[in-house]
């Protein structure tokens, strides 16, 4: 099984590296400024410069989304909770969700789940993650990966992560 996951991961690992500059080409031309004073960064543990930064850094790549989802007609729902992925013919078309007293039930074309980690989930950590200091958001419970894993999705090298002198973020 790990020869499988390190392959898999391999799989991974040259889709990204082959699909990060077309992708870095669609956010500039959905209206992302980049900050390119100084060129590509590098923070102390990269041995390579591999860091493009926001122009107005988070703040203002939040307001471009912001943005950029009211001109596309979205609609936003806040304090709006997933709490399962709906599935058709093996692919996800939606998500049931609850939020300010209703229940929603949202079918899409297309389904991004960005729920963000485990981190505070110490059920979901494994090897020596679960012993180490977790100084990251408190809403990163590990929900996504729950109903991702719910529908038989599998996930991978759940045991590894960065872990800074300070714990893991």
């Amino acid at each position: 099984q790990r020869q499988m996951c390190i392959r898999d991961s391999r799989k991974i690992l040259d889709v990204y590296a082959h699909r990060v500059g077309p992708t870095v080409d669609w956010l500039l031309d959905q209206g992302i400024q980049l900050n390119t004073d100084g060129g590509v960064q590098k923070r102390a543990e990269f041995n390579t410069p591999r860091l493009l930064l926001l122009k107005g850094g988070c703040p203002g790549y939040a307001q471009t989304l912001r943005e950029l989802v009211k001109a596309s007609g979205a609609e936003v729902l806040l304090g709006t909770r997933a709490s399962n992925l709906i599935v058709e013919d093996g692919r996800v078309v939606g998500a049931s969700a609850e939020g300010g007293g209703y229940k929603y039930t949202i079918h899409a074309k297309a389904v991004i789940l960005a729920t963000g980690g485990y981190g505070a989930n110490r059920e979901m950590l494994g090897g020596a993650l679960k012993k180490t200091l977790y100084y990251g958001p408190v809403s990163s419970t590990g929900d996504g990966h729950k109903m991702a894993m719910e529908i038989g999705a599998g996930m991978q090298l759940m045991d590894y992560a960065t872990i800074y002198y300070n714990g893991l973020e």
